[in-house]
């Protein structure tokens, strides 16, 4: 279970945006933030423009879907020192993430602004990844755990949306056929068990052979007792 980093927002603070010329052809919306600090937005050609996007900011102020410009500038490896010690789950899983982030993700998105991380730059690493013959299992674990970071980086109201999500999956990977499994036959079973006996005497044998027809599991296996077995019906 995740919970907010301490200290993160929880509600948008900016209550009001106005405009300002700073130029003959450019203009620039500025905004208050609750705190009292003030922030601005510039490169607006003319007046009408940033006129439309200051009422848009305080319309989706209302929706509580602005995103302050200041938020998305926060880098991957800042946000990703506060979530990381909200998290409340095993330490094995902690000491996992950890590593996924110092090893693979913070290498290549932790100098890079939330707000500018893309679909694409996700799935370039994803294949550069891929090229340099990680496990498909690996890199996915990875990108889950990028997506929990950014998904609860779009509930902070650090970013719109979570660029992870929007990715489509596509290419060589998704046609992959999956491995045919191959079974071993009843005189190769047999073989195998006689060449265990030889090293790991009768019980090897007798394990590998009950495994080969019954279908029992290791853990199975191991809690057989003699009760378990019926010899006058033949089951076990």
């Amino acid at each position: 279970m995740t919970k907010p980093p301490a200290g993160t927002k929880t509600a948008l603070e900016v209550i009001m945006a106005w405009v300002e010329q700073t130029g003959q052809h450019s203009w620039r919306v500025r905004f208050r933030r609750l705190n009292g600090t003030t922030s601005s937005i510039p490169g607006f050609p003319t007046r009408k423009i940033a006129d439309h996007y200051a009422a848009d900011m305080e319309t989706d102020q209302r929706r509580k879907t602005w995103i302050d410009p200041a938020d998305s500038r926060t880098t991957l490896a800042d946000w990703a020192q506060q979530w990381l010690p909200a998290q409340d789950l095993d330490p094995r899983t902690i000491d996992n993430y950890r590593s996924y982030l110092h090893c693979h993700i913070l290498p290549r998105f932790g100098d890079t602004a939330l707000g500018e991380i893309t679909t694409l730059d996700i799935d370039t690493w994803t294949k550069q990844a891929t090229d340099a013959d990680y496990a498909t299992a690996t890199i996915a674990s990875w990108v889950k755990l990028l997506s929990m970071i950014l998904t609860d980086a779009v509930d902070q109201h650090l970013i719109p949306t979570n660029p992870v999500r929007q990715r489509r999956r596509r290419g060589r990977r998704c046609r992959a056929l999956a491995r045919e499994r191959v079974w071993a036959t009843p005189e190769q079973v047999l073989r195998i068990a006689n060449q265990a006996a030889t090293l790991g005497g009768p019980t090897a044998r007798l394990l590998i052979i009950t495994a080969a027809w019954t279908g029992c599991r290791w853990g199975e296996l191991a809690a057989l007792h003699r009760d378990n077995l019926n010899l006058d019906t033949g089951h076990l």
